[in-house]
């Protein structure tokens, strides 16, 4: 099953949110991500002195970022769950090896002043690679709803790696001490874990129901599925 079908075949309401997830990953790389490049970027010599270390971390968390989208398509699991599979693979690996070399970093190469600055940064390393390992283990015991709601906070966790970096064009926001980065890091980890339930059950949320008339209760259905 072509990529193309998949997007023709899939929900506007789901094509909207992807497209403004991909609008978001843009601006991040043309503002943010571009200007590291830049020989008179004053972050420039850190980053280099860790490449071994940064490059690897940011090839798999690109190959999430990537990967992880098709995960969320019902009708590619249905027809070629092969493929599927292999995908979630490929997801879940990248996420394991992408989230090690963070925590690594974070503990070792990283000069955090405290522990409160390095709390935040250490705690979502670690919750990226086991709500990762989480969704995969609900997978393999074959407990899909349960292995949808870590998904969903698994990819949400991949996420914040965009959403922590669109508001840097706001000078308030990138001149944030690293202390609040900090704590921001962590409401972003408390907001994803609880997203996943919202996103399972925004039907039975919006949905205003009828008093007296009895039906049999539809399974929720996650707004990120196609």
């Amino acid at each position: 099953m072509s990529v193309i079908k998949i997007v023709r075949e899939t929900d506007r309401s789901k094509l909207l949110l992807w497209g403004i997830m991909f609008l978001m990953s843009l601006s991040v790389i043309f503002y943010s991500e571009i200007a590291f490049l830049s020989p008179s970027n004053p972050v420039r010599p850190h980053h280099y002195a860790i490449r071994w270390w940064l490059i690897p971390h940011l090839l798999c968390g690109i190959t999430a970022m990537l990967t992880g989208p098709f995960q969320f398509s019902t009708r590619l699991r249905q027809r070629n769950p092969v493929v599927h599979h292999t995908i979630g693979k490929v997801y879940v690996i990248a996420v394991l090896i992408g989230a090690s070399f963070a925590f690594y970093m974070d503990l070792t190469v990283e000069d955090h002043a405290t522990w409160q600055i390095a709390a935040g940064p250490v705690l979502h390393s670690l919750t990226w690679f086991f709500t990762a390992l989480i969704a995969y283990r609900t997978a393999i015991t074959r407990s899909f709803q349960i292995h949808r709601q870590w998904m969903i906070r698994s990819y949400l966790i991949t996420f914040t790696f965009m959403l922590v970096r669109f508001p840097n064009p706001i000078r308030a926001w990138r001149d944030m001490s690293d202390l609040s980065f900090s704590m921001v890091l962590v409401l972003l980890m408390f907001l994803c874990y609880f997203g996943a339930d919202v996103a399972l059950n925004l039907k039975e949320i919006t949905t205003k129901r009828t008093a007296g008339l009895k039906s049999p209760k539809p399974a929720p259905r996650a707004i990120f599925t196609a």
